[in-house]
């Protein structure tokens, strides 16, 4: 048996083993309705960067933005909260 052979499973269980809440999911339930939605839909807009949304984001709400690149794996698809990502 080779060493590799589990590998699959390997990478399955930490992929499932991330941490308790999506940084984005937390910021965004905290938005009211209309920021909500606003912010949603510039996380869907393949035009938009994450260092834009951040920028943009922080000029408007201060430190509590999330960072552009927890921003980016949110977009990516790299966190587990199940909300609207955005562009893959």
């Amino acid at each position: 048996m080779s060493k590799w052979d589990d590998f699959v499973s390997e990478v399955e269980r930490e992929t499932f083993n991330r941490g308790p809440e999506c940084t984005v999911k937390v910021f965004v339930d905290g938005l009211d309705s209309d920021a909500r939605t606003a912010v949603v839909n510039v996380m869907s807009n393949s035009k938009l960067t994450s260092s834009g949304i951040y920028r943009a984001l922080r000029a408007r709400v201060g430190d509590i933005a999330p960072s552009a690149h927890t921003i980016n794996r949110h977009r990516r698809g790299d966190c587990k909260c199940g909300i609207d990502r955005g562009p893959a």
